[in-house]
């Protein structure tokens, strides 16, 4: 990104933060910063994932955890379109952004490119291997049946994870964001996504994608985050010690 683009990316974020803590409507105040900022639909659309009031963005990051401490709760469930190709989007250097409630996202579509399908099956074996190595023992994984190829993406991660000792249940869905919280609440276990709309019913968060993103040891093309003199440290801390194991 050019000094310019990210000066008026960052001022862009400062005002859109401005007026929506003070109630304007999301939709016109992100149309009326994108639009005297000059900015493309990409870092709109990353102005709309990444900043949030900051009481909500206050509140997302109170209810992260590490991956270390899933254990405890017995399982994880996972958004698994919103996580894997967030980290498919990493990996492929593609842009992605550490947002101002210290989760990472992606700009992207929600669509696997038949050009992408071999990296996709790749992160997919990278996440099964990150979930044994943390002692996960039972993983819901919650999927939209709309994407091509989804009942074999899942079927694909329950078997790497069931060689580990990993139980796996899975639903195709057609209403992810409620069936990622409803397992959630029945299961009593955490959820990994960075919907911002599953993130605000949700009671526990674990930022996976952050963990894969930092193994890839590439940088945000912004840091929302920084922007906002927000630290970020207890959502990364615990990704080194699965890279080392």
């Amino acid at each position: 990104m050019s000094s310019d683009i990210l000066t008026r990316l960052a001022d862009a974020a400062i005002d859109y933060r401005y007026l929506l803590d003070r109630g304007y409507p999301q939709k016109q105040a992100l149309d009326l910063v994108a639009s005297r900022y000059g900015l493309s639909q990409e870092y709109k659309l990353a102005l709309y994932r990444c900043v949030h009031t900051s009481e909500l963005s206050a509140r997302v990051r109170e209810k992260i955890i590490g991956l270390d401490d899933v254990a405890r709760y017995g399982g994880i469930v996972i958004d698994f379109y919103n996580v894997t190709l967030t980290i498919l989007a990493a990996y492929l250097r593609q842009p992605v952004f550490l947002c101002d409630d210290c989760l990472v996202r992606d700009v992207r579509g929600s669509k696997v490119k038949h050009e992408e399908r071999e990296a996709f099956m790749e992160i997919v074996k990278l996440l099964s291997e990150v979930i044994a190595c943390h002692g996960i023992r039972h993983v819901v994984v919650v999927a939209d049946r709309r994407v091509s190829w989804s009942a074999l993406h899942v079927e694909y991660l329950r078997n790497l994870l069931e060689r580990r000792g990993v139980i796996v249940s899975s639903l195709l869905s057609d209403r992810t964001d409620s069936d990622v919280l409803a397992k959630a609440r029945v299961e009593g276990y955490p959820i990994a996504s960075t919907d911002i709309v599953v993130l605000q019913r949700a009671e526990i968060l674990v930022p996976l994608v952050n963990t894969l993103f930092t193994m890839f040891r590439v940088e945000p093309n912004f840091n929302f985050a920084s922007l906002f003199n927000t630290s970020c440290d207890h959502a990364f801390s615990y990704a080194k010690s699965c890279i080392e194991k």
